[in-house]
């Protein structure tokens, strides 16, 4: 069962697990199925959406508790890429907010220890290509593909010319109940 969509004035935001509102919106469950390492529920961190700049399909990351209307964290998705976070969290704007350092001329204080920031880094490196996705759809306003139909559980008798039974849907040849022909 999704959760349901958290916004903080007009700031949509949301963590990257299985059952998240903005993850079923925008990925189909075929996508969820294919995702290799979800969001660690400890991980203090959500990602979110806001409008203001929107340029790049940005993705904010915000540490949980904090409440900054400026110099939040984000990657700007459609410039970047899963190598970007292989070493480093500094391909992301701000990033001195989540792991310390200087922002702006002024010193920052890390939000993340520094066990969360590999985390993050893993997580960003490890699904990029998902999140980046979620953030193209979400500011494009596109839904996901429908999800896949399984196969029909039987399909029409060609044995004969006028047989109307049905046979089982496998790879190979089923007997007709009606004319007991393989087909």
């Amino acid at each position: 069962m999704a959760t349901q969509l958290v916004y903080v004035g007009n700031a949509l935001l949301w963590k990257f697990t299985a059952n998240d509102a903005v993850v079923q919106r925008y990925l189909n469950t075929a996508e969820r199925n294919a995702v290799t390492a979800w969001q660690n529920a400890n991980l203090p961190i959500r990602f979110e959406f806001h409008p203001g700049h929107t340029t790049g399909e940005p993705l904010y990351i915000r540490v949980d508790g904090n409440a900054d209307n400026a110099n939040v964290p984000k990657v700007d998705t459609k410039d970047a890429s899963a190598s970007d976070f292989a070493a480093n969290l500094e391909s992301l704007s701000n990033y001195q907010k989540l792991v310390g350092g200087n922002l702006k001329g002024k010193k920052v204080g890390a939000l993340l220890s520094q066990g969360d920031a590999t985390t993050l880094r893993v997580l960003l490196n490890t699904e990029f290509d998902n999140l980046q996705l979620i953030a193209h759809r979400y500011w494009n306003n596109e839904d996901p593909p429908a999800d896949p139909t399984a196969p029909a559980a039987t399909r029409p008798c060609t044995a004969t010319t006028h047989c109307t039974g049905l046979v089982q849907n496998t790879k190979g040849k089923s007997c007709c109940p009606v004319c007991y022909q393989y087909s």
